[in-house]
């Protein structure tokens, strides 16, 4: 079962966080996720946001050098309240 993936620095951009959103909504084992340098903008964080809402299982988030802006953060922000 996996439960950490890193992915960071493979440039993913916003369409990679797209798709990789998309399955996060149906983890169920992922508790550990390393995005970071992977020029996530505020779009990437939008449909991370998204994902967030219906997962319960991700306990670490790693986004570090990454382009989220401040409205990005508030977007990850809200979905984790």
């Amino acid at each position: 079962t996996l439960s950490y993936l890193d992915l960071g620095n493979r440039q993913i951009g916003n369409d990679g966080t797209k798709h990789l959103a998309e399955a996060l909504q149906s983890n169920s084992t992922l508790t550990h996720l390393n995005l970071n340098s992977n020029k996530i903008k505020k779009t990437g964080a939008q449909y991370l946001a998204f994902a967030l809402q219906s997962n319960s299982t991700l306990t670490r988030l790693s986004l570090e050098f990454n382009q989220l802006k401040e409205v990005g953060a508030q977007h990850l922000s809200t979905a984790l309240k």
